[in-house]
């Protein structure tokens, strides 16, 4: 079972540190979950976890493409000034998954989320120069480039979970992926 967290701050101005779109996302995923989700989530007064299981966080934009029904939520209203949002999943058995993936000039899907993602391996199978990212805004400003044969591991160490883009500057690159 993995318990993914976030946190939202009610008051994310008083919150030393972040940037001043850190703290207009928090006060939009405060009136987000308020609106859509606090209703059917479950107030917790404290939740205690087990400290084999696996915390992993996620802010509030990618926790909400991992459930399908707000009832599983849990949350806990720290004094007055955040919200600590739990969800549960067990993964199913795991099943793999592997292909290519042509990338081009538009931001390109490479995978999809996964919340019963173990692993995954992405390369460049191309003499050119594809630039990855986290949804389809990714571009080749943004993105984090990644050359012929250069590899992305994302493992049980540095686990995400999101779908994962990619873009070229021009043409096409081959992408090939093998996800568990």
């Amino acid at each position: 079972m993995n318990i993914y967290k976030t946190t939202i701050f009610r008051d994310a101005a008083s919150v030393v540190g972040l940037s001043a779109g850190e703290i207009a996302q928090h006060e939009a995923d405060v009136i987000d979950f308020d609106t859509n989700f606090k209703a059917s989530a479950k107030l917790a007064g404290g939740i205690a976890l087990p400290e084999s299981k696996a915390i992993l966080f996620q802010d509030w934009t990618a926790l909400k493409t991992i459930f399908t029904n707000p009832s599983d939520l849990f949350y806990v209203e720290v004094n007055t000034d955040r919200y600590e949002i739990y969800f549960n999943v067990s993964p199913s058995a795991s099943v793999g998954s592997y292909g290519q993936i042509s990338v081009g000039i538009t931001a390109t899907e490479i995978v999809p989320a996964n919340p019963d993602r173990i692993a995954l391996i992405i390369t460049v199978k191309d003499n050119v120069e594809v630039f990855l990212g986290l949804d389809d805004g990714v571009t080749t400003e943004n993105g984090t480039q990644y050359k012929q044969d250069d590899v992305l591991e994302i493992d049980q160490v540095n686990l995400y979970i999101g779908a994962i883009f990619g873009i070229v500057a021009s043409g096409s690159a081959d992408v090939r992926f093998m996800e568990i």
